[in-house]
């Protein structure tokens, strides 16, 4: 991970605004969406994202590793009845989740998706990228993305302007699923996956 300078006074600053405030869980330093315009120095997302990032002590407590409560919420329809979120979306993350609670995947970061999402808490993101990925291997995860690693770092400019308004950025957030999760052809996948697999059993 490669943070510019302003990567550490942006967190530095907003850690300590922020401190006290338990609907922010995280400040993100990585920004992947590139043709959105951010009106000030940051916005706020329902999205992790782990990149590059700062946090408090109380987001790691209420962090859930194990999962423990998903099957309950799972039967309970808890993404349609309480997050209020679509079909494709509820398909998509619903799989991914019910795979990092069963330990299919190599990776943590959709158990603190879960996580984040139950208690309901924002992420902050910077106007511009400030950090590059170096960690590129060979690793197989369960689930695949759409992200581009090879994102520019731009320097922020300080002092920083403070969003004027303390809500999720919905424009951001729709073009960052769009963008780099897609939920249709996932969904199609799987689908015409299991359909071929029924047909199969049926001729060995």
């Amino acid at each position: 991970m490669l943070p510019n300078k302003s990567f550490f006074d942006f967190c530095h600053e907003l850690l300590i605004k922020y401190k006290k405030n338990k609907k922010i869980s995280m400040i993100s330093g990585f920004n992947p969406v590139t043709d959105y315009k951010i009106a000030r120095s940051y916005t706020f997302s329902e999205y992790p994202v782990i990149w590059g990032w700062a946090s408090w002590r109380r987001s790691w407590r209420i962090f859930d590793w194990e999962m423990n409560n998903w099957p309950q919420n799972m039967k309970a329809k808890w993404m349609k009845r309480k997050l209020k979120k679509t079909f494709f979306f509820r398909f998509y993350w619903e799989k991914i989740f019910q795979d990092a609670f069963l330990k299919k995947n190599k990776t943590w970061d959709y158990n603190l998706v879960y996580s984040n999402w139950f208690h309901k808490t924002w992420t902050i993101i910077p106007k511009y990228n400030l950090v590059e990925n170096q960690d590129i291997n060979d690793q197989i995860t369960t689930h695949k993305n759409n992200f581009n690693l090879k994102i520019k770092k731009k320097k922020l400019k300080f002092p920083l302007e403070h969003p004027r308004r303390f809500l999720v950025n919905s424009d951001y957030d729709k073009i960052f699923y769009k963008k780099f999760y897609n939920f249709k052809f996932f969904f199609f996948n799987i689908f015409f996956a299991r359909i071929f697999k029924n047909l199969l059993s049926k001729f060995i």
